[in-house]
């Protein structure tokens, strides 16, 4: 993990961001279990996918797709409109006579112009999904008490999950007009066999985000498949304070805007959560934009394309993978070594006296 902390405790100053090391060794954070990329609808007892098939995305670049369509069929179907005119007015032709006329010469436009572009799109479209179908999720597994992550080279590597390097980044982005906040979790695999080492760096809105995702990998390797589902929370946890959604009034602004945080952006309940807080928000002018901008954009069809993508995952795993991933008798499983057993505890005892994970870090690196 070049350039970047590779244990607990070392840390990191950039002219726009902030990194520490909070693995290894992999001890408890005592923050909130927050599983975002983790796919805990397809985990067993022995191994969790990290940087699961997420479609969501597409449901965006399928909107993109049919808008653009909508704005290229405009001139298109004016132009159409022109020629009927012409024959019908210039050169004296029946309504009918000169509808007939008119497409025939103009028909050509929307093959070439439509359905090039159609064309051009749908190859791009294929190849962005044939793209996130290569892109196999790194696999954790809690009987090896290893995780096998396959470069972009294609190249296998197998780490101990006790020297899995997992940093957490704070950083700024700076444009003219404003300047956004956001955090990162980057993990690192040095190879059991080689010097070699793979690297997964995921982004998230905010840094206790970040952590609540290493912290549900944590869970799930330390304490299990039925230990994460218990303690799993949602980022709405992180907000105290925020009102639950069934103690706000029907049909208001605040109700839809907290039921719109209830589901992935991309999905069609989203799609009408997010339509009826723009209704309600009592500006007749961008709720009547936001209904052009969606019908041009063909309404709920990218919603219900991106649900089908990620009911229907075509991610191929290798077999290397797919038998590492079988389970082993219970007399073969790797325990955790007694140096992290005597570090957790020291976590825990640090985190009772109202130490934070970065106080701990701290501690740790002085030791």
């Amino acid at each position: 993990m070049a350039n970047n902390p590779t244990q607990l405790g070392e840390q990191q100053t950039k002219l726009l961001s902030q990194s520490y090391g909070i693995a290894p060794p992999p001890v408890p954070t005592n923050q909130l279990a927050i599983p975002q990329q983790l796919d805990i609808e397809n985990a067993t007892n022995t191994y969790i996918d990290y940087g699961k098939a997420d479609y969501w995305g597409f449901q965006f670049g399928s909107r993109l797709c049919f808008g653009n369509l909508s704005i290229l069929t405009i001139p298109v179907l004016f132009t159409h409109l022109v020629v009927i005119y012409y024959y019908y007015t210039k050169k004296s032709f029946g309504i009918w006579e000169a509808i007939k006329i008119g497409t025939i010469e103009s028909w050509f436009l929307y093959p070439l112009i439509v359905g090039g572009m159609a064309l051009l799109l749908l190859v791009l479209s294929v190849y962005s999904w044939a793209q996130k179908n290569n892109q196999v999720p790194i696999r954790f597994n809690r009987e090896k008490r290893q995780v096998y992550c396959i470069l972009p080279s294609g190249r296998n590597i197998i780490a101990n999950w006790e020297q899995i390097q997992a940093t957490i980044s704070r950083k700024q982005q700076v444009t003219m007009y404003y300047a956004i906040e956001g955090a990162a979790l980057t993990l690192g695999f040095p190879d059991l066999k080689s010097q070699e080492q793979g690297e997964l760096t995921m982004d998230y809105p905010m840094e206790q985000l970040a952590i609540g995702e290493w912290e549900a990998i944590r869970v799930y390797m330390e304490e299990g498949l039925d230990a994460l589902n218990k303690k799993t929370k949602t980022a709405a946890a992180l907000n105290k304070d925020s009102i639950k959604l069934e103690d706000l009034p029907k049909d208001s602004f605040e109700y839809y805007e907290q039921l719109s945080f209830q589901y992935p952006e991309g999905s069609v309940p989203y799609f009408y959560a997010v339509k009826n807080r723009v209704r309600k928000e009592g500006k007749p002018l961008n709720y009547l934009w936001w209904l052009i901008i969606h019908i041009c954009s063909a309404w709920t069809l990218p919603c219900y394309i991106a649900t089908w993508l990620n009911k229907h995952p075509k991610i191929v795993r290798p077999l290397p993978l797919l038998n590492w991933s079988k389970p082993i008798p219970p007399e073969q499983w790797v325990k955790p070594t007694e140096e992290l057993k005597k570090q957790s505890q020291r976590a825990q005892s640090a985190y009772l006296k109202g130490l934070t994970i970065k106080d701990y870090a701290e501690q740790y690196k002085q030791q």
